[in-house]
């Protein structure tokens, strides 16, 4: 067994097929800041993985834990899984849990894309996310049609040509109806009530839901 300190590499294996192969219990060690393995897969072959671990039994196949303090308030995570092209982090399958993460005051499980989607859940003939408690999403919020006024926009630059924006009234509008919104791409929408005198305009309170729809994978 042979332990490292500060950037040096405590074992390396490379092999265009199978580097590294452990039939039993592994234990992989590091100091703060440093990985306890990693693992770059340089294979020709479509779809190899860098890592790929089989298990039969109860118990995870791959068991992380980080007990790392805290530096500049960012909290190393258990796995860290990056994918620079067009793939995939993190892969997990079971008939139970594929990926399973735990955490008492962070996230859970953390995904993130600069351009395509952090986190991808589906199923074909199940439910593809299920919640389990308060859900929060930074696309929802509120706002008021000002007394006197039929409509009010709504600034958000996160809106899209092809985004779905769903409005509920949480006041009494009066007489007056929830016509239709109009998105300006890039600046944010705008929510129309149906006509009504001025006096008959009372401010009505609204709130909002931004998503997008899901383009098919592979396609």
């Amino acid at each position: 067994m042979r332990t490292c300190a500060g950037t040096e590499v405590a074992g390396r294996f490379a092999s265009p097929n199978q580097a590294l192969q452990v039939e039993g219990q592994a234990q992989f060690l590091a100091d703060v800041g440093d990985y306890a393995f990693s693992f770059d897969n340089n294979s020709d072959a479509e779809g190899a993985g860098t890592i790929t671990a089989h298990g039969s039994g109860l118990a995870p196949v791959i068991q992380a834990v980080s007990d790392a303090s805290p530096t500049e308030e960012v909290v190393p995570p258990a796995i860290h899984g990056v994918s620079t092209a067009n793939g995939v982090g993190v892969l997990g399958t079971s008939d139970n849990f594929a990926v399973q993460g735990e955490s008492t005051g962070g996230y859970g499980v953390y995904g993130n894309s600069e351009t395509g989607i952090g986190g991808l859940f589906g199923s074909s003939s199940g439910i593809g996310l299920g919640v389990a408690g308060r859900a929060a999403f930074s696309t929802v919020g509120a706002g008021t049609i000002p007394a006197g006024q039929n409509s009010v926009f709504v600034a958000d630059g996160r809106v899209l040509e092809t985004s779905l924006i769903f409005i509920t009234l949480v006041s009494n509008p009066g007489s007056r109806d929830l016509r239709w919104v109009q998105k300006t791409p890039g600046s944010g929408f705008t929510v129309n009530l149906s006509s009504a005198p001025p006096n008959a305009r009372p401010a009505t309170a609204f709130t909002y839901f931004i998503v997008e729809e899901l383009e098919p994978q592979g396609e």
